[in-house]
């Protein structure tokens, strides 16, 4: 097989109350996301803006309770109705 390379840059970023409530997202593909950041306890929800005719991303950072984190990739096409495109657990090792 070919290699495949992908390159991924996010810009978290702080809005008019300086919280960090805004991302921006590029790949080498040619994407970019602009999202809306809300957090809860262990939860950090990344939400893309509604732009008519292109679906809507959601990425959730979940803390799980061993130290790991799930990352969670989905799309929607009316934001309401999300399907699961990738998801992860990853944990850092010493």
């Amino acid at each position: 097989k070919p290699k495949v390379i992908h390159d991924d840059l996010m810009v978290v970023y702080l809005d008019f109350t300086g919280s960090a409530s805004k991302a921006i997202y590029f790949d080498n593909e040619g994407h970019n996301i602009n999202y809306t950041i809300t957090y809860s306890d262990k939860t950090i929800v990344l939400t893309s803006d509604k732009i008519p005719n292109v679906p809507i991303f959601r990425l959730t950072y979940t803390l799980l309770d061993n130290g790991a984190i799930n990352t969670k990739f989905e799309m929607s096409q009316d934001g309401e109705k999300f399907m699961t495109y990738i998801e992860g657990k990853s944990k850092k090792i010493k």
